[in-house]
């Protein structure tokens, strides 16, 4: 029966493909089990989570947890099972969460990048340098390390117009050939970007490998 049929809210914002990808997993996994499955894709956008919550009476919650967690209230969080998909902090609270492997990410980009012949590697990180963009970076070194490569790293600071400047200043200094990680694939952009402007030759001269799907 229709109204027997558990009701799942998700609440996951779906500018990236990386997070359409996931809401389409979970479309596939309740439609298996016969869930019915409501959705929030801008939470920014709703008034008020607690109103949609009440409306559609969900037997338990989906979130992104990179945006609405602070909107959903502890009285919340105490009547209805919430897991998180990628908490952009580790657990403190005692939520369900399921994370995105960082340190595979890493070492998978590290192994495709040798693959491909370089001998040199390096890794751009992102502002204000959150928890999984510290560890794909430090893991990423580690990689080249346990196979006697350098790698250079840069950190950016986060300070608009001026960042580019400084890591087109990094750029040219990188000894060629190089392959290049960057946490996301809107900082390999920001790399590729910066690379066509100093007349480096991609992925000739600067090979990227970026986070993301976009």
């Amino acid at each position: 029966m229709i109204a027997n049929r558990r009701r799942i809210l998700v609440i996951m914002a779906t500018a990236q493909k990386a997070r359409r990808d996931k809401l389409a997993g979970i479309y596939d996994s309740a439609h298996a089990k016969g869930w019915m499955v409501s959705c929030i894709v801008d939470p920014t956008q709703t008034a008020s989570i607690s109103d949609a919550i009440k409306g559609i009476r969900p037997d338990g919650i989906i979130s992104d947890g990179f945006n609405p967690p602070a909107r959903i209230t502890p009285t919340i969080r105490n009547r209805i099972p919430i897991v998180y998909i990628d908490k952009p902090t580790p657990d403190k609270d005692g939520a369900i969460s399921v994370n995105h492997d960082n340190a595979a990410t890493a070492r998978l980009a590290a192994t495709t990048l040798m693959k491909l012949g370089f001998s040199r590697l390096a890794a751009v990180g992102m502002a204000p340098d959150p928890y999984w963009s510290r560890i794909r970076i430090r893991t990423f070194a580690e990689e080249a390390k346990a196979n006697a490569m350098p790698c250079s790293v840069y950190r950016p600071s986060g300070d608009g117009l001026s960042e580019d400047a400084k890591l087109r200043k990094w750029l040219s200094g990188l000894p060629r050939p190089c392959g290049i990680f960057a946490v996301t694939d809107a900082r390999a952009k920001a790399v590729i970007e910066n690379c066509v402007l100093l007349g480096i030759s991609v992925p000739d001269e600067i090979a990227v490998v970026g986070v993301d799907n976009d």
